[in-house]
């Protein structure tokens, strides 16, 4: 039996006659919803989705966007070698098995263009068509080596921020940055920036604040990373990329939370879809943290989705304990892993029974449970 299952397709619109015949796998159906044009394999299995996007302007900075709302882990984005292009890739686990997901962002001509190919990881020759989805956006990529217009150059790193763990913050700043949420719809995300004493600065709220290592970061996530100046009452932030952004200081801000008072239910909820733009598929990725007073910790993880033709899904549950030190967050799991992340709440939000309304853990948003 074909079944139509889940398929993250909503994230991208795409207007008609706007993208690039060579892009379109051969002998699949496709079909138009208003703006968006989606490709059906034969089996009914996999999904070739392709827009062109004038709003961005940055592959990479795109394609992690798109990743953060498709349960796809952004981390997993790289820049392609010699083209401007960005490629990440991810999977959900469904309860009738496994989807792959890939997301391709590229600047073809004056604007980009994204492609995700997804599939039920038990059809045959998936991963050969997927990358012959990325190959051929690949092709039609610009040429990185002769861009239209250099990027500024990066402010010059200053000394000292090679050695060891960046542990004296100078300032923990939110960033602003969009992603795309359940049914397709594109929605602010704040997520807390590091400043250091030496200059140096990242997006790595992952990290524990005194865990951080710039020099490894420029290595295996040198976009994360990049050097801070004052501008005015802001901050002023330039990546080694060549992109610059101005944060202001006032929003928020990050802080410590209050007195330790970590106990409660914390859920996020993500995802994709197309429901914004009409359709009816739709993708949920959610968490929640249950901090108890004893210092255990209970997580439970849920991922589904699906359309007016079948809905699956599926979740998994621990239980561990959790320390809270300053901004350090870390987590014992049952098998003995342990994992040491940050946790913050913002200094203007608002406190129920002395917990906060809304958290920041490794960087992701969470809101306090009834």
């Amino acid at each position: 039996m074909l079944i139509r299952s889940l398929f993250l397709v909503g994230v991208l619109a795409l207007p008609a006659a706007a993208y690039p015949d060579q892009l379109a796998p051969e002998g699949w159906a496709s079909e138009r919803n208003g703006a968006m044009t989606e490709y059906t394999s034969p089996s009914g299995r996999e999904r070739v989705v392709i827009r062109q996007i004038t709003s961005e302007t940055d592959p990479l900075k795109t394609a992690r966007a798109i990743a953060s709302g498709s349960d796809v882990d952004p981390d997993t984005c790289q820049r392609q070698s010699g083209v401007a292009m960005a490629a990440c890739a991810g999977s959900l686990r469904l309860s009738g098995g496994e989807l792959l997901i890939r997301v391709y962002v590229a600047e073809t001509g004056q604007n980009l263009t994204g492609l995700i190919h997804m599939g039920l990881s038990t059809e045959a020759g998936l991963t050969g068509r997927m990358n012959t989805s990325g190959a051929r956006l690949k092709a039609l990529a610009s040429d990185t080596a002769a861009p239209t217009q250099s990027p500024p150059a990066p402010a010059p790193l200053p000394p000292n921020t090679t050695a060891g763990p960046s542990a004296d913050l100078e300032r923990v700043v939110f960033d602003l940055s969009y992603s795309y949420g359940v049914g397709g719809a594109v929605y602010p995300k704040y997520a807390p920036l590091y400043l250091f004493k030496d200059g140096g600065a990242c997006r790595c709220a992952d990290l524990a604040p005194g865990d951080v290592e710039l020099a490894q970061l420029r290595r295996t996530r040198p976009e994360d990373v990049g050097t801070w100046t004052r501008a005015g009452a802001d901050y002023a932030v330039t990546y080694a990329d060549g992109e610059r952004d101005t944060l202001d200081a006032s929003i928020g801000p990050p802080a410590l939370i209050p007195n330790g008072r970590l106990a409660g239910r914390f859920g996020s909820i993500g995802g994709g879809g197309k429901t914004a733009l009409g359709g009816n598929t739709i993708v949920i990725a959610s968490k929640d943290y249950e901090f108890r007073p004893d210092g255990t910790f209970y997580q439970e993880s849920f991922g589904g989705g699906g359309n007016s033709f079948v809905y699956a899904g599926a979740s998994r549950s621990t239980l561990g304990r959790w320390r809270l030190d300053g901004a350090t967050l870390s987590l014992t799991y049952p098998d003995g892993t342990r994992l040491r992340t940050s946790v913050y709440w913002s200094a203007k939000g608002d406190l129920v029974n002395g917990v906060p309304d809304a958290i920041w853990i490794g960087g992701k948003a969470y809101t306090l449970e009834d």
